[in-house]
């Protein structure tokens, strides 16, 4: 039985062509569905890209954790779960950037690692962890911590081959994905 979320995305794909992303589809148009080989190539391009800024963004040290939580997660907690002046401040700390970036950066290289070096078992679970992907790119949260890290001069300036944008772009290829990957998935014409 199909989940309410499967229907509404097969009756998306099966109204709108594959260019109803004009943005991805005029980068991709003229180019021929990626098979499983060339998805698993550009999951080891974009592997490659995403582990470069993963070593660049530093994972807290448990004294940066704990002052984290003092200051902004039970800031949060201690007023109805409500923003404080204290929490907002502490939001423009560089722990802060690192607090959003670091987890979500590990998330989306599983994510990654998954689709470039394991037997994915079959198609459906393979367009299940794209689709995550597409969400992943999509966080606002983590390209604002990654933009202040960048303006902090913590890491490069150039990030996965892009100068500015970052948020931008990558949600760009997270409509690829949903535009080249999940929805001829759907449409049953997306190559093994």
């Amino acid at each position: 039985m199909r989940t309410l979320a499967t229907t509404v995305l097969l009756a998306i794909a099966l109204t709108f062509p594959l260019t109803a992303f004009p943005q991805v589809g005029s980068l991709w148009e003229d180019k021929p569905l990626l098979d499983r080989s060339g998805r698993k190539a550009l999951a080891s391009d974009w592997r490659a890209q995403f582990a470069k800024l993963d070593a660049q963004v530093a994972s807290l040290s448990p004294t940066q954790q704990a002052w984290i939580a003092k200051e902004y997660e039970d800031e949060i907690r201690n007023a109805g779960n409500r923003y404080t002046r204290r929490a907002l401040a502490a939001m423009e700390s560089l722990e802060y950037q690192l607090y959003i970036a670091k987890p979500r950066l590990t998330e989306i290289n599983r994510l990654l690692v998954a689709l470039s070096e394991s037997a994915v078992p079959d198609q459906k679970t393979e367009i299940a962890l794209w689709t995550q992907l597409a969400y992943q790119l999509a966080d606002k949260s983590l390209w604002q911590a990654v933009e202040n890290l960048v303006q902090r001069k913590a890491i490069d300036r150039k990030v996965n081959g892009f100068e500015s944008y970052y948020f931008e772009n990558h949600v760009l290829r997270g409509q690829m994905i949903l535009g080249r990957f999940a929805l001829p998935y759907l449409q049953g014409l997306l190559p093994q």
